[in-house]
């Protein structure tokens, strides 16, 4: 069983027993464990790290093949993963896959084979000193990575808030890579990157050939599926990046802080009576019937996507679980579209309506009806422009929102940051089930993801808005 699910339970208890007391983040500087099985080569027993136990495992294997023990083999094999054991990926197991699983275990690789976001075999050369980061996730993962002196260049969005990600020094010199949903090529070479971790599969193959000496990677942050640790992308890709880059305790010691919190907002959720969870409409402001009115549909978020894991991790009910199959127009990886009516009409019982804010867009774009927010935005500057309180207004004048249905607007980065929905599903428990969630504290995680990225002098609600109102 994965041993977050265990704690999840023990958590269960704790909250029954009014005693809730978490290690947030390690004191030791010793990373505990994720039990996931790392998909990379050389995790030849399917446990969250490669280290010296996979290459002893190797060899025994190696000797009792030589040796002929059929008896060995079959109890080395009920234990090893034989595609994972190789791990230079050459289709043989040998001594230099036990040299590989050794280099990575210490640190010393040249090169790491791993199964990126997609499942794909990739080969990646290890330590690149020259990083590209498409978009949010990837940007604040190699901040969260301690790596800020080896971001090379960020794409579109990220750049324009390459002040609050960067100090002045680097954010001086950090260098755009322009819109990588449609890249020119030709500029992106002049940037001179060795990786790029890539969004998601747009354009995924074209920039591996068309970005001369570079790596391209997609680690899998776009579709986290957190509440699920064994089968999280997430999860696996934070962990990757850790091998890929040399900081393995980092990158462990992230997760544990991020399953820490989901364990806690998990265990409250499931703590919730089915019947008293609010249900929860999320959608994409400025997009479909949210816009002016006019259109009738609506792209509604599922599970898969991390503002439908906020709503799970913060005790909601997603409409999404409400609509007919019948009803459901196109249904895609994140979301179902359907028409407006179908969610908001008299088969639902929407009590809140939370409406995923895109400023800056990954097309590399601004969107001008789009009210500022988020880490660039302050208190200061909406009492200034009042922005949000008139896209809101908007909103809540449209025919289909009823009185007795609460609209917020969210940031966007609560999507396209690297919490996974986890910070997400803290604002929405602290908002609709304030009584059971009163031991959480959103301004407290969005302080210590702060810390995570190493920003300076930012106060989460004062400098920045998230949720409004």
């Amino acid at each position: 069983m994965d041993k977050k699910v265990i704690v999840v339970l023990v958590v269960a208890v704790l909250l029954a027993a009014g005693a809730a007391a978490f290690m947030l983040l390690p004191k030791s500087g010793k990373s505990s464990d994720v039990d996931v099985e790392l998909e990379i080569f050389g995790n030849a027993d399917k446990d969250g790290k490669v280290d010296s136990a996979d290459a002893k495992l190797v060899s025994d294997y190696i000797k009792a093949e030589k040796d002929g023990d059929q008896k060995a083999i079959a109890e080395i094999k009920s234990k090893m993963s034989l595609r994972f054991a190789d791990a230079n990926c050459d289709g043989s197991i040998n001594q230099a896959d036990v040299d590989q699983i050794n280099a990575v275990a210490e640190g010393k690789q040249k090169y790491l084979w791993l199964l990126d976001g997609f499942g794909n075999e990739k080969k990646i050369k290890a330590g690149a000193s020259k990083i590209g980061c498409e978009y949010f996730a990837n940007t604040e993962l190699c901040l969260i990575l301690g790596l800020a002196d080896r971001i090379h260049a960020v794409d579109y969005a990220p750049y324009i808030y390459k002040d609050f990600y960067f100090d002045s020094q680097k954010a001086a010199t950090v260098k755009s890579l322009g819109n990588m949903n449609e890249p020119n090529y030709d500029e992106v070479n002049k940037v001179g990157i060795d990786i790029l971790l890539t969004f998601y599969n747009k354009q995924y193959d074209a920039k591996q050939d068309k970005i001369y000496n570079c790596d391209v990677l997609y680690l899998g942050c776009y579709l986290p599926d957190i509440t699920n640790t064994e089968k999280s992308s997430f999860v696996q890709g934070v962990l990757k990046a850790g091998y890929v880059f040399n900081v393995v305790d980092r990158a462990t010691d992230y997760i544990n802080w991020l399953l820490d919190y989901r364990d806690q907002l998990l265990g409250i959720a499931n703590s919730i009576p089915e019947a008293d969870k609010p249900t929860i409409m999320a959608a994409t402001y400025g997009s479909a019937y949210f816009n002016d009115g006019t259109n009738t549909t609506v792209t509604v978020y599922k599970l898969a996507d991390p503002i439908g894991q906020g709503i799970k991790l913060g005790g909601g009910h997603n409409v999404v679980d409400d609509v007919d199959e019948k009803d459901i127009t196109k249904d895609g990886t994140n979301g179902i579209t359907v028409n407006i009516d179908t969610v908001l009409g008299t088969k639902t019982n929407v009590e809140y309506i939370l409406l995923h804010m895109v400023k800056y867009t990954y097309g590399g774009s601004e969107q001008v009806s789009t009210p500022h927010h988020g880490h660039i935005y302050s208190v200061a500057d909406e009492e200034k422009s009042g922005e949000l309180k008139a896209a809101l207004q908007k909103m809540e004048n449209l025919d289909m929102v009823e009185d007795y249905m609460d609209i917020y607007l969210i940031a966007g980065e609560f999507r396209n940051g690297c919490t996974a929905g986890v910070l997400l599903g803290a604002y929405i428990g602290s908002m609709f089930n304030p009584d059971a969630y009163k031991s959480i504290d959103p301004q407290k995680m969005t302080q210590e993801y702060y810390d995570w990225m190493g920003i300076k002098g930012k106060t989460p609600g004062v400098d920045s808005i998230y949720v409004y109102p």
